[in-house]
């Protein structure tokens, strides 16, 4: 019998959620006929506590088994079930705001310039999960900070709030099970960004474009500066999308 054990550390405030995860995660294994799991906890250090999460298996070859799911089917289990159908109506409920948002906006646009019509609405997000068949199997496909991209699905790139931003088309590349990178992504995280850069520096920056200046303190984290270039982003992922055309960017609103 082997003992497999993982141990992480946690601020306190992040101890507590952890082990509900793990435990939940257990009873969840249990019913999948996986061996119980069990979670530790001790305070390691002024700041930090250790969290050790352990189960015991006959071999590494079942416990390889095990990890890569075989001879196991989650779906068959009521708690998954359960999850699927609240991440799916999560999902639901975002694209109704997206879709009543871009209503609006497209309101007060076509009020504004007094013409106008759409003529296409492109609906893309970046984090959620979908049935997809791949090589003629059935999967959860999850997207984070991803986007489909599969042959000729047209997604929306943008890169930071000062960058333009590209309409593309998929070209279904397997490799990628059909995705592609949603923008740039950050250089610098949010906490690094505003320590680094400074309000001026980002004001020059958004020069020429309309954006929430009086908020400009509230907004340092989100600087071009911040994020990798997106003309680079575009040039790793020839393979993956193709650039059907760029928008400038002039406006820029941040909601708080």
């Amino acid at each position: 019998m082997l003992v497999v054990r993982e141990i992480m550390y946690c601020k306190p405030g992040k101890v507590r959620p952890m082990v509900d995860k793990f435990l939940a995660m257990s009873k969840l294994g249990e019913k999948m006929g996986m061996p119980k799991m069990k979670v530790m906890t001790d305070l390691s250090a002024e700041r930090y506590w250790t969290l050790v999460a352990e189960m015991e298996v006959p071999s590494m070859k079942a416990f390889e088994d095990m990890m890569s799911g075989q001879g196991q089917k989650p779906e068959d289990t009521k708690e998954f079930d359960d999850y699927v159908a609240d991440m799916l109506w999560a999902q639901d409920y975002a694209r109704a705001n997206r879709e009543q948002m871009m209503d609006a906006l497209l309101d007060e646009l076509t009020s504004f310039i007094g013409a106008g019509s759409e003529v296409q609405r492109i609906n893309c997000h970046h984090n959620y999960s979908e049935r997809e068949r791949h090589d003629g199997v059935e999967l959860w496909i999850t997207r984070k900070g991803a986007i489909r991209a599969g042959k000729d699905d047209r997604g929306v790139i943008p890169g930071s709030m000062g960058n333009d931003i590209h309409i593309v088309h998929g070209l279904g590349n397997p490799a990628s099970y059909e995705s592609c990178a949603h923008g740039a992504g950050r250089r610098h995280s949010r906490r690094q960004a505003k320590k680094r850069f400074t309000v001026e520096q980002l004001r020059r920056e958004m020069e020429g474009r309309a954006w929430n200046r009086d908020r400009a303190g509230a907004l340092l984290d989100e600087i071009p500066e911040a994020y990798k270039d997106l003309a680079q982003v575009m040039a790793d992922q020839i393979d993956l999308v193709e650039a059907e055309h760029s928008m400038r960017e002039i406006l820029n609103y941040k909601g708080s």
